[in-house]
């Protein structure tokens, strides 16, 4: 019966554990890794039509990312994240300045960002492809 109930404790621990690394940003970091591709985007809550698919990112672990949009633009750089913020450093870019955008969600086949365009709320979601 002790056996059983030490289990248990240890599940329950480790299951706390978890839940406050990922509500701290520490598996964020990891989430992230890989390719993800457009699903949707909306502007001050409204459906903007094109084929987002063709908006693509790529985190890998060293910090560097890779952006691809409908028009094939493409932007290279340096990413970090603090606590809900994607912080992103073009590198292929002259005199572009870092930018933010908010993380409202991270799990591991969605990601959903919010930005601000010239006082235009912009959400982005993407897939993992």
């Amino acid at each position: 019966m002790l056996k059983k109930r030490n289990l248990f404790l240890l599940f329950i621990g480790s299951l706390a554990f978890v839940f406050i690394l990922i509500n701290l940003g520490g598996l964020k970091k990891y989430i992230i890794l890989g390719n993800w591709k457009g699903a949707n985007v909306s502007e001050n809550g409204n459906s903007v039509k094109t084929d987002w698919s063709k908006v693509k990112f790529t985190f890998d672990l060293n910090g560097q990312y890779t952006y691809t949009n409908p028009s094939e633009y493409v932007e290279q750089g340096k990413y970090k994240i603090d606590k809900n913020m994607l912080i992103t450093s073009p590198l292929n870019i002259e005199n572009e300045e870092q930018r933010s955008v908010e993380i409202i969600q991270l799990r591991l086949n969605s990601l959903i960002l919010r930005m601000n365009d010239s006082g235009n709320e912009i959400i982005l979601q993407l897939k993992r492809s």
